[in-house]
């Protein structure tokens, strides 16, 4: 594989991430929101950013073993997979006017478990995909991911109000399908 071809892949994978981090940073925003909106409770709505962030702390180490074991690419289609279905049940859900905070709690756990075991095997698979000529170039635009980060609320309100709840998280189940073709 010639460099050109080789950054070329790199770059798209990347790019594919990068979409994916975005829809999901989105739909994560707008359920947090809703959540207040609903309950106008604060702790509610805190409660959804620590469901957020527990389940990642407690699933790191065994993501950690599995990405040692088995196909990064895989485990990172599995759990953009995991996260999708959780997306779209609870899409399914407001269509049908039918969500509750609970759903959104227990969705939001259960994705970022799935989350930690792709950031795991992503960064773990990070090395062996750019090689090391590369590698500080790439951690460069992995920055550049988490910065995007900081963008989605103002992002997220924008296109609340455009096309609401349900389209938010309908761009958030494209942009899994988006990295899920550049893996």
């Amino acid at each position: 594989m010639t460099d050109r071809v080789h950054t070329r892949l790199i770059i798209t994978v990347w790019l594919g991430q990068l979409v994916s981090l975005i829809g999901s940073s989105l739909t994560g925003f707008v359920l947090g929101v809703w959540v207040y909106q609903k309950t106008s409770s604060v702790t509610q709505f805190a409660l959804i950013f620590l469901a957020s962030t527990l389940p990642a702390v407690l699933a790191a180490p065994f993501a950690g073993v599995l990405a040692d074991r088995y196909d990064r690419r895989r485990l990172m289609l599995l759990s953009d997979t995991g996260a999708a279905v959780g997306t779209a049940v609870l899409a399914l859900l407001v269509f049908l006017d039918h969500l509750q905070v609970w759903h959104v709690w227990l969705v939001t756990a259960v994705s970022t478990a799935f989350s930690a075991l792709h950031n795991v095997a992503y960064q773990s698979m990070t090395p062996a995909l750019v090689g090391k000529k590369h590698l500080a170039r790439f951690n460069g635009l992995m920055q550049i991911s988490r910065a995007v980060q900081i963008a989605a609320p103002a992002m997220a309100g924008a296109l609340w109000v455009a096309v609401g709840i349900e389209g938010v998280m309908l761009i958030d189940l494209a942009t899994f399908a988006v990295a899920a073709s550049t893996l």
